[in-house]
């Protein structure tokens, strides 16, 4: 007892250290992870986006017209569903708040272009782009199924002997939109339906199009930590069957 009363005050200081270092060990890692998860890819992510807090968000799919059925049944392709599975994903990780309504394009009233849209398809099949694009004024078009920037006509070749496999070319509009300014408009498009894949890929937050992320930042020339990006962007992909290959990005526009 002698021993103990002498020694009370080391082993409380020990008792207490021990505590100190296991509560370290339980909460620094995963609050460590959170931090560097919301900075370095939700927050940069956010941006390209250039959604802030949203309510609603509205995602618009074409229609193969050819296909649409008299009832309404909507039919796309393959790649096109996919990149909405990838943009539904992307926005409940970014905005798990967020209503997100998914709907098509010939249902899509005029009295929701006022709303966060995101056009997910060409302006051949997707009146919603066709219109978001008149609208927005942005520098670029399609011409059939070649897409063309002031910088360049990007143009699907065939496959051939040495290229077996061809290259599509995705659009990645975001802006303000042009029917609310407080709103969002983001457009998703490309030469064909593996293009328009290949444009939804590069807004997930997935650490592999971390570099489409910085290539945004650098277009805006100035670093702006709080403000959301406006930019048109051209990015390219080999068409694997329904999926794509590895995300090129050709160019970046501020706007």
């Amino acid at each position: 007892m002698v021993w103990l009363a002498n020694n009370y005050n080391v082993i409380l200081a020990g008792i207490i250290s021990s505590v100190i270092v296991l509560g370290l060990q339980i909460f620094v890692p995963p609050i460590s992870i959170i931090v560097y998860d919301t900075f370095t890819r939700r927050r940069p992510t956010k941006k390209v986006w250039g959604i802030a807090s949203p309510k609603q968000i509205y995602i618009v799919s074409g229609s193969i017209g050819t296909m649409t059925s008299p009832t309404g049944l909507a039919f796309l392709a393959a790649p096109d569903a996919e990149a909405v599975a990838v943009i539904t994903v992307s926005l409940r990780l970014l905005f798990p708040k967020a209503q997100l309504v998914h709907t098509y394009s010939p249902n899509f009233s005029p009295d929701m272009y006022g709303a966060h849209v995101i056009s997910v398809g060409g302006p051949v099949n997707n009146t919603c782009t066709r219109t978001l694009m008149k609208a927005t004024g942005v520098p670029a078009s399609f011409d059939h199924l070649d897409l063309i920037t002031p910088n360049r006509r990007y143009e699907l070749s065939p496959p051939t002997k040495d290229e077996p496999i061809n290259t599509d070319y995705g659009l990645v509009i975001s802006t303000a939109n042009p029917f609310a300014s407080a709103a969002r408009c983001i457009i998703i498009a490309g030469c064909d339906t593996h293009g328009v894949l290949a444009a939804a890929n590069a807004l997930s937050p997935d650490r592999l199009q971390k570099h489409f992320r910085t290539a945004v930042a650098r277009s805006q020339r100035t670093f702006r930590f709080w403000k959301y990006y406006s930019y048109y962007a051209v990015v390219s992909a080999k068409a694997l069957a329904n999926t794509v290959g590895t995300l090129n990005i050709e160019e970046v526009n501020k706007l």
